[in-house]
């Protein structure tokens, strides 16, 4: 019989996304004003209830969108449930014929450092290639259209302009790590902290995630 996905990976379990019962925890994680300053492209301004009301209206446009818990301490031996909150990660609408897609999470800040974006990363592609049957994944911008306000939103070192810092070194490795090849620069395409500053475009085919993960593979 053919096993279908796993919610859960070696310390994270993943669960739905719910618009309006999550509000308090899309308040709490972007809430530090220092993860705001490393995903913008302008200044950051304090995320309130109206970016919350416009990302709950695109959770229910994402393919996927599911927050990335810690195992609950009160489960029974064998029981997987979701406990603490650690981060959001989604991948966007599918854009066919062209079957590709790009992706957003975000990481708490007092979760950060640990691993946690690498590992639920690993999963996230693993959806989108074999289960979603995509061709390319991007590191591209969810939030162009939602956040035309400049309201602050977090994608793990992508902004609401598109792609990723050039300066932010931490998140290119891990993009790197993952397989994700670097695919062009955009140059001086953001004032921060007194400079102009390059994008990075980054992409991953599904032929290069499949050849970096042949075990996760079913004859």
């Amino acid at each position: 019989m053919l096993a279908g996905p796993s919610f859960h990976t070696s310390r994270l379990v993943y669960r739905a996304a719910n618009p309006g019962a999550d509000d308090a925890f899309w308040l709490d994680l972007f809430s530090d004003p220092q993860v705001l300053f490393g995903t913008l492209g302008s200044v950051p301004l304090p995320f309130g209830q109206t970016s919350v009301d416009r990302l709950n209206k695109y959770l229910g446009e994402a393919a996927l969108s599911v927050i990335a818990c810690l195992p609950a301490e009160d489960a029974n031996e064998g029981e997987v449930k979701p406990g603490v909150p650690v981060g959001w990660f989604c991948l966007n609408k599918m854009r066919d014929p062209h079957r590709k897609t790009s992706f957003g999470l975000a990481i708490h800040a007092k979760h950060q450092g640990k691993g946690y974006g690498k590992e639920a990363m690993e999963w996230l592609l693993e959806m989108a290639f074999l289960r979603f049957g995509l061709n390319k994944v991007e590191v591209r911008s969810l939030f162009r259209a939602l956040f035309r306000d400049r309201r602050p939103f977090l994608t793990f070192g992508v902004n609401p302009q598109g792609e990723v810092f050039s300066w932010n070194v931490p998140a290119q490795k891990v993009y790197q790590s993952l397989g994700f090849v670097e695919e062009g620069r955009k140059r001086q395409s953001l004032f921060q902290e007194g400079e102009f500053r390059d994008e990075l475009m980054y992409g991953l085919l599904a032929s290069e995630w499949r050849e970096r993960n042949a075990n996760k593979l079913k004859p």
